[in-house]
């Protein structure tokens, strides 16, 4: 059996940033083999086929993404984690 990749090994292979190898992981777009829940694999010959075909193609974000993304950032009513008014709580 060929030696598979891990998702760092493969992050290099593709001189790609981990984050957006998890990104393209979660969206379904690039090759991988499941293992268990949360292991993930790639084979060196699929990625580099994949980058192949890639090559010359433009990335667009989807419409309905940019518009959720903006509406999260204008919206200040969305849940940013633990605020000021919630830690001041927690002192009394």
């Amino acid at each position: 059996m060929k030696e598979k990749l891990k998702r760092g090994e493969a992050a290099n292979f593709l001189n790609i940033p981990l984050r957006t190898l998890d990104f393209l992981i979660r969206r379904g777009e690039i090759p991988f083999s499941r293992i268990g829940k949360r292991s993930v694999r790639f084979d060196p010959e699929r990625l580099d086929e994949w980058f192949r075909e890639r090559e010359g193609v433009e990335y667009h974000i989807a419409s309905d993404h940019r518009a959720r993304f903006s509406k999260r950032q204008a919206d200040p009513t969305v849940d940013r984690g633990v605020g000021a008014e919630c830690r001041g709580s927690l002192r009394e």
